[in-house]
């Protein structure tokens, strides 16, 4: 349910206060009129500004195809909000002009036994339509998929595909025409050129592409994105197990598909939630972040006894001491700015995690050379503060060995459990951070007594 940002906030506001007047004066053909003027997304950006009795109100006076268009459209919290707001009957109205796959979203988001009801009222051809929708997981190309298809077969003709396609289209249809054998498995993909301009007395066999990526109803939502990217498409046929047609994903669905995806991906990196939506209660945010938070402060422990145990031969200098805080936040951001390009590589598929040896060449040296630049730099400051070659050689070294190990738990971590089958955007954020914090923090009073004590 995206929200287009295609107004100036001010003309919202405005646009909301008229929308009140109207309301407020009982105008409600002025107000349908008055709406009419602006794309959907632009009304649901008008209405979210609305308190929720306008808002019930405005959504009553509204016919329903216009009414099912902007609740598509509405920001997370208001599509909540009048979802508890409409009534059954409303509700079911607007349902019976949604697409299917749409009208499925708003019966999962919905109560159990509320939703059960409304679809129960719907008309019955949608409701079988939805129904199918429904019982698919929301995060697979079943959930994603429209069940709205037309079905031509290969041995139909261009004049016989033409009749068909004039009698099943509708404004719900996708417009993607694919082509299934008589058992209704899909044989490839049909051009509306090519229908336009081939002989009518043409076999659907002959003009069609038979090479046609598809997915089955399991898939995982971040694939199918995947295979939008790559092949450049607009739309993608899902099939069940036996390769029958059952749906078809349309780009639109699967640009809300890629930010959530990508949204989930920056969640996990930052060690909170896979989905962490604006309206979630306080209790629920906190708990959702307290696991990765606990295993930070376990791993910080860690290190405080490390550095405790190397303490007494570190404590003849206080620019050592000074300067710990400063090497583990330089390793800390070699990691992150590695792990960021890996996850990301390996979510769009750019990545593979066999390529183990290779990212370790590619990535490693360009964090040594970084390392090294910023460790001359920080081994000369810390030699000038505390007049002492030694301290400086140590900071220097602490430093270097810190961006080492750090870069190369960056590239370890991501591509081993991706190897194993687990989410890398999971570990890499609160994992490779501890990690890190703790080998270099070792590092840094090793050095330090190495040299020292000698």
């Amino acid at each position: 349910m995206p929200q287009q940002d295609t107004q100036e906030q001010p003309v919202v506001e405005e646009s909301a206060r008229r929308v009140e007047e109207l309301l407020e004066g009982g105008q409600r053909d002025e107000l349908r009129r008055f709406l009419r003027r602006f794309h959907p997304a632009d009304v649901a950006e008008i209405l979210a500004e609305l308190d929720s009795a306008a808002l019930t109100r405005a959504f009553a006076v509204m016919r329903p195809e216009r009414a099912a268009d902007v609740l598509d459209e509405l920001d997370e919290e208001t599509y909540m909000g009048i979802l508890d707001a409409l009534g059954d009957r409303q509700l079911v109205t607007i349902l019976n002009e949604l697409p299917p796959d749409e009208g499925a979203d708003v019966l999962v988001a919905l109560p159990r036994r509320r939703g059960a009801r409304v679809m129960h009222a719907m008309v019955p051809e949608q409701r079988e339509l939805v129904k199918q929708l429904v019982g698919y997981a929301p995060d697979t190309a079943g959930g994603i998929m429209s069940s709205k298809v037309v079905h031509l077969t290969d041995v139909m003709n261009v004049a016989e595909a033409t009749r068909v396609c004039r009698e099943q289209f509708d404004k719900d249809t996708p417009g993607s025409i694919f082509v299934t054998d008589e058992d209704g498995r899909l044989m490839g993909a049909l051009r509306v050129r090519d229908l336009l301009f081939s002989p009518e007395s043409e076999r659907l066999s002959a003009i069609m592409e038979a090479d046609v990526p598809r997915v089955e109803t399991d898939t995982d939502q971040e694939e199918v994105g995947n295979l939008f990217r790559k092949y450049d498409l607009l739309a993608l046929p899902v099939v069940d197990e036996a390769e029958r047609l059952v749906g078809v994903i349309t780009v639109d669905d699967v640009l809300e598909v890629i930010e959530e995806e990508d949204s989930e991906d920056i969640h996990r990196l930052g060690g909170t939630a896979e989905r962490e939506p604006f309206t979630e209660p306080l209790w629920k945010k906190a708990f959702a972040r307290l696991p990765w938070l606990a295993v930070t402060f376990a791993g910080e422990l860690v290190l405080v006894l490390v550095l405790r145990s190397f303490g007494t031969p570190l404590q003849h200098s206080i620019v050592i001491a000074a300067f710990l805080p400063l090497q583990v936040a330089m390793a800390g951001n070699v990691a992150l700015q590695i792990s960021t390009v890996l996850v990301r590589g390996l979510a769009v598929g750019d990545i593979e995690p066999r390529d183990l040896v290779y990212n370790l060449r590619r990535e490693v040296p360009v964090a040594l050379l970084l390392g090294l630049v910023f460790s001359v730099l920080a081994a000369l400051t810390a030699g000038l503060l505390a007049a002492s070659v030694q301290i400086g050689l140590i900071i220097g070294l602490a430093m270097a060995g810190a961006v080492l190990i750090a870069s190369i738990n960056a590239v370890l971590i991501p591509l081993i459990c991706s190897r194993f089958g687990i989410d890398p955007a999971v570990v890499s954020g609160p994992f490779v951070t501890v990690l890190n914090d703790i080998l270099g923090g070792a590092a840094y009073v090793v050095v330090g007594v190495l040299i020292l004590g000698g």
